[in-house]
């Protein structure tokens, strides 16, 4: 199975196959001989693991699917390192939203490449289908990842006490 792959000016953002998940959560160093990079992304430790198993075994039950349920990684072209990563929360919806969620390593942070990377996935999305909508949930207390969002076009349409809702529709 080969990766599917979104290219933006300094990031390869890549959907990990199944077996690559497998590999991020059991073995890096393995992930990183056959990718062919170095690994500087969020460490998969606690809440982070338990969701990266979930999303393994439902990627490994749909694998014609598999770009919906499993981590894209950013690789950072000029150093060739993994840097962060974007997820999928599963298929659209009857609605057609789906909803991501990313994170990068702090060291990266404060140069864009969140914004650049869910940009790409944005675009990605809306090319599987025009009326598809990329959604996603941060705590109101969150202004780095607001910053990115309005960076990205999207716009707040719903609210809970903890959270904002931000929704990107096709333009």
């Amino acid at each position: 199975m080969d990766n599917l792959e979104v290219n933006t000016e300094r990031l390869r953002i890549v959907a990990l196959t199944p077996h690559e998940l497998q590999l991020l959560i059991e073995n890096i160093p393995q992930l990183e001989t056959e990718l062919g990079v170095s690994y500087k992304g969020v460490q998969i430790v606690d809440s982070m693991l338990d969701v990266t198993k979930s999303q393994f075994f439902i990627a490994l039950t749909d694998e014609k699917n598999y770009a919906w349920h499993t981590f894209w990684q950013f690789i950072l072209k000029e150093e060739n390192v993994i840097i962060g990563s974007a997820c999928f929360k599963g298929l659209p919806d009857k609605d057609g939203n789906v909803e991501i969620g990313y994170g990068i390593n702090e060291i990266y942070e404060h140069k864009g490449y969140t914004t650049e990377a869910v940009v790409a996935l944005c675009e990605w999305v809306h090319e599987q289908d025009a009326k598809f909508n990329v959604i996603a949930e941060t705590e109101k207390d969150n202004i780095q990842s607001h910053s990115i969002l309005k960076k990205c076009g999207m716009e707040i349409y719903k609210e809970t006490e903890d959270t904002f809702w931000w929704k990107k529709k096709k333009e």
